[in-house]
């Protein structure tokens, strides 16, 4: 990494990694809007949030076999 002293094998996780630096947040959630770096995490948001989950947004989603 160009701004820390971290190494990555792979060129996919150094990417991942900058969002660290950055604050980029390119994974959003489609019902309540909240923003994410990574899209782990935006499953693990959307697994919990019962509200995001169901809502019809995120369904339509769903349904056009879109992961996002």
């Amino acid at each position: 990494c160009c701004m820390c002293t971290r190494a990555f094998a792979r060129k996919h996780d150094l990417q991942r990694h900058v969002r660290v630096h950055t604050g980029d947040k390119p994974y959003g959630c489609l019902c309540c809007k909240k923003a994410f770096a990574r899209t782990d995490a935006l499953k693990r948001h959307l697994r919990m949030e019962e509200s995001c989950r169901l809502s019809p947004e995120v369904q339509a989603m769903k349904c056009a076999g879109k992961r996002r």
